[in-house]
């Protein structure tokens, strides 16, 4: 009957099964002579039940301070004050950990796992107060005694520069050094070769990207696929792997902590008013455990049974699976496949799976493949992931009288991988890299295998980062975020390097090198914003010499991803010829395109193309200007490095005056208040001018802008200065626009309506360059290049468009 159970687990590899959360490492036999193992064993099965109280996390911490004979100074007393006991007279031959941290002594022979887990707890403030530069120097002991956990948590800190005691206060990072690679890659080694997954998985990232070793996708496959086979097999079980949200700090920073939750409250109040989608939609989150929502399968239960007999056909297929695994009610098959007939009967995927499933394993049913077959080839075609699993598992092994074929399985695992499901994915990889049934490809593979692998336990880094950040404990929030980053989690890499780039985490050192360095490899997994970073950071030489040449090149790729920020940054760029030949109707297209692209461009387009009439019109006054005032002339609206606005260094010094959160926080400000007086909306309506180039009539209203002083700095990561300035060219825009109505209104009418846009000239998308492996290694000059010739080919007439059709389909054509 369970045939089918136990060819599944041959099919899919014979899985190396990890130990049991639930129990830690497993005792000996026989009891050790040594009290201290036992010390440890104890602390670890305590260690292991999350939901434990503080009382008894605290009692396992001091397990482990017996199991490594931690001792501390008196200095430590109002830090520890519950911990006495620690501060006793360490035991006779006690190292003294004083290359780290004075004060602090360890037992002659302490249990390694102990020291490591004792770092863990003050890392994270579990059973202990947290205490992030001791825990350092704890983790690094551990390390030193052959600990691999140990080693990959040095391994991160070696490759942060975090290595020293110094750069760590109670609290967290204070300070970056100079990062060590080749002790990070020796750390990580150390730590893959003792079975650490964390270790592996920072080395398959490394080998993905070329960070500090030669690049290889079938090296990074390999570490990855150690960890991701680990992650199947959690996958069988029931509540193994953990939760995780992938929170894009810059897009939901502003986020409530509980909002999920409140969602959730609000659609138990719709369920228990009567709401038959409610109790389904709840019934499944419980079940479930998703959304930042514990499993509660009593509550799951009760809410699938009064959306099931109101008519739902899913809570229907929903309760039989419950009555199969006995989760809130005891197993009950027959109870099961009277569920699971019924969701059936009525087309349900879910309930044709599960019916399917019973026939196969002869489940309260007299076992027949050929009816299992035909059931779950039903729900496979509306796109059951557990359907196609099992589909692939017959066709590769010939059940229900048929002949393997290899080809169908991995055309069923491919789709049961494309649901999210976990052995899918896996044996999806391992046939594209066997080149079994498909042909052999490591790139594909190599995707599936790292989406496999940051579900695993380590991954909850993430997650432990996100509740720390929305709980305002940044410090904590930015050392957990970083070590999910070396896991080359690009969330991760995208929210680190915000929280440094915002000051959230106020830290010394090379924190403007570490920023630049997350973002490169957060851009390189396709994230735009942080694209944008990168250039921004070439724009201003932070973390990374300043070079304009690049800046623009990223920032038009960038663009070729329809980002308005990068059209407003390229327009800016063209407008005073940064990186880019100087060339201001290029830049009113992009600065328009950039209108097309997002309606919360308007306000920056319009003070930007009001400027920019003003500066047509300073160039063409050139020629009449006295030979002797030229110079002044046209240096006065001439960007010279490293200066980024017309400014200068008062630019420089303005925006200085303004710290990078109290900026962010003013940026908010303006914006919620544009919102709240629909300026946008306003300004649509004023300017009935659309697409054209200002050139003609009372268009643009520029003619009379004479207050601006400054350029129009934007996009991604300007400064002070540019916000002042903004503001200042705001106000005059609006001034101008009420001018312009009571022109309008004195003679009898409103403006004139304008005709059709003209066919503009756009920048033509340069082709792809292929870049050389490693971090930083883009093969700018060719890059920069085809931007060169685009360029050209723009300013000379070539390749005729208009920003309707960037609009349309996100490119120039």
């Amino acid at each position: 009957m369970n045939a089918l159970l136990g060819l599944v687990l041959a099919v899919c590899v014979t899985f190396a099964l990890s130990e049991s959360p639930e129990h830690g490492d497993q005792a000996p036999q026989t009891p050790p002579a040594d009290p201290r193992v036992e010390h440890y064993e104890k602390a670890m099965r305590m260690r292991s039940r999350h939901d434990d109280s503080w009382k008894q996390q605290a009692e396992a911490v001091d397990l482990l301070v017996a199991a490594s004979g931690l001792r501390l100074t008196p200095s430590f007393l109002d830090l520890l004050a519950s911990k006495r006991a620690w501060t006793s007279p360490p035991e006779e031959g006690a190292t003294e950990l004083v290359s780290c941290m004075a004060g602090v002594w360890l037992a002659p022979d302490p249990v390694p796992g102990a020291v490591r887990e004792l770092a863990k707890a003050f890392r994270d403030g579990e059973g202990a107060d947290r205490h992030a530069r001791l825990a350092t120097c704890l983790f690094a002991r551990a390390a030193d005694l052959g600990d691999p956990e140990a080693q990959g948590q040095m391994g991160m800190r070696y490759a942060f520069g975090l290595h020293s005691a110094d750069a760590w206060d109670r609290d967290g990072i204070v300070a970056f050094g100079e990062p060590d690679e080749e002790l990070a890659m020796l750390h990580y080694y150390l730590g893959a070769t003792g079975d650490d997954a964390y270790s592996r998985m920072a080395l398959a990232a490394r080998h993905a990207h070329g960070i500090g070793v030669p690049q290889s996708c079938w090296t990074a496959a390999v570490y990855y696929q150690q960890v991701a086979e680990q992650v199947a097999s959690l996958s069988t079980r029931a509540n193994a792997l953990p939760m995780i949200d992938r929170v894009k700090l810059a897009v939901q920073v502003h986020s409530k902590t509980d909002k999920q939750r409140e969602v959730l409250q609000f659609y138990q109040y719709s369920a228990d008013k009567g709401n038959v989608d409610a109790q389904a939609a709840v019934g499944q989150v419980l079940n479930y455990g998703s959304h930042g929502v514990d499993r509660d399968h009593s509550a799951a239960l009760h809410y699938l049974q009064k959306a099931a007999a109101a008519g739902d056909i899913e809570a229907t297929a929903h309760l039989g699976h419950m009555h199969a695994n006995g989760h809130g009610t005891p197993k009950d098959f027959a109870a099961a496949r009277k569920w699971l007939q019924k969701a059936a009967d009525a087309n349900s995927p879910s309930g044709q799976f599960g019916l399917g499933y019973m026939y196969l394993n002869g489940l309260d049913v007299e076992e027949d493949a050929e009816a299992g077959f035909k059931l779950l080839s039903q729900a496979a075609n509306q796109g059951s992931a557990d359907a196609n699993f099992y589909l692939g598992v017959m066709h590769q092994h010939g059940m229900g009288a048929r002949k393997k074929n290899p080809s169908k399985a991995f055309h069923h695992f491919t789709m049961a991988s494309h649901g999210g499901h976990a052995l899918g994915m896996y044996n999806a990889a391992m046939m594209q890299l066997g080149g079994k049934g498909t042909a052999q490809a490591c790139k594909p593979a190599l995707s599936l295998l790292k989406q496999l692998a940051e579900r695993g336990p380590d991954a909850a880094a993430l997650q432990n980062a996100n509740e720390a950040f929305f709980s305002g404990n940044y410090p904590a929030s930015l050392t957990q975020y970083l070590q999910a980053a070396e896991m080359g989690i690009e969330a991760a890499q995208s929210n680190a390097a915000f929280i440094l780039h915002r000051g959230y985490a106020l830290t010394r050192g090379l924190t403007p090198n570490v920023t630049f360095a997350l973002l490169r490899r957060s851009s390189e997994q396709a994230n735009v914003q942080s694209s944008l970073m990168v250039a921004d950071a070439y724009m201003y030489g932070e973390g990374v010499e300043q070079d304009w040449v690049r800046a623009s090149a990223v920032y038009y790729e960038a663009y070729l991803d329809r980002s308005p920020h990068a059209m407003w940054n390229l327009g800016y760029a063209h407008e005073f010829g940064i990186g880019v030949p100087k060339d201001l109707a290029v830049a009113r297209r992009f600065y328009k395109m950039a209108r097309h692209t997002s309606k919360d461009a308007t306000v920056a387009v319009h003070v930007a193309t009001a400027w920019l009439a003003v500066h047509e019109w300073w160039d063409s006054a050139l020629p009449y200007v006295p030979a002797s005032l030229a110079g002044v002339w046209a240096a006065a609206l001439t960007v010279q490095p490293p200066h980024t606005t017309v400014m200068g260094a008062y630019g420089d010094a303005l925006g200085a005056l303004m710290p990078t959160r109290a900026l962010v926080r003013a940026e908010a400000i303006v914006g919620s208040m544009f919102a709240a007086l629909r300026l946008p909306e306003l300004l649509e309506s004023l300017l009935d001018d659309g697409d054209d180039d200002g050139s003609g009539g009372d268009g643009g209203g520029g003619g009379d802008g004479e207050g601006g002083s400054g350029s129009a700095g934007g996009g991604s990561g300007f400064g002070g200065a540019d916000t002042t300035l903004l503001l200042g060219l705001v106000a005059t825009l609006i001034v101008v626009l009420r001018a312009r109505q009571q022109r309008a209104a004195a003679r009898g009418g409103a403006p004139a309506a304008a005709g059709p846009a003209p066919v503009l000239p756009v920048p033509e998308p340069v082709p792809e360059v292929e870049e050389p492996a490693g971090e930083g290694g883009s093969n700018d000059s060719a890059r920069v290049a085809a931007v060169a010739a685009a360029q050209q080919r723009a300013s000379s007439g070539g390749g005729r468009g208009s920003p309707d059709d960037v609009q349309a389909d996100g490119s120039a054509r």
